[in-house]
């Protein structure tokens, strides 16, 4: 998202009367990706709502669903007690989904402790 910023950043230095015309963010600060997602001002609450919805956190979802799955068929066919198989299914879920979540939020690095090149104006109005 960054990166799509600055390219319309680009736009705006070489014809500046497309402004108007752009619907997204064009600065490569916080600001600036929460307005090219288009939420309403730059609110936490939302932006948090926003990534675990995206398309990232619901394919964790159902590949966390299918590791499940696949856990408790294993389990079923090593003939496991009923526990276990819950149990196994529940872990897999966890982990599998644990650590998409963790390399999701890995994406959220380009925006700590970097110095943005076009930072959003002070005063968003």
């Amino acid at each position: 998202m960054l990166a799509m910023n600055r390219l319309r950043r680009a736009y705006l230095q070489i014809e500046p009367g497309l402004e108007r015309y752009f619907t997204t963010g064009h600065h490569d600060d916080e600001r600036g990706v929460i307005a090219t997602y288009m939420l309403d001002g730059p609110s936490r609450r939302w932006l948090l709502v926003h990534f675990m919805v995206n398309t990232p956190m619901i394919v964790a979802t159902v590949d966390a669903a299918l590791a499940a799955a696949i856990t408790v068929l294993l389990l079923q066919v090593g003939d496991a007690p009923r526990a276990a198989e819950v149990a196994g299914g529940v872990i897999a879920f966890a982990v599998v989904w644990g650590v998409l979540l963790y390399l999701q939020l890995l994406t959220l690095a380009p925006l700590r402790g970097k110095v943005p090149r076009f930072p959003s104006p002070s005063d968003p109005r």
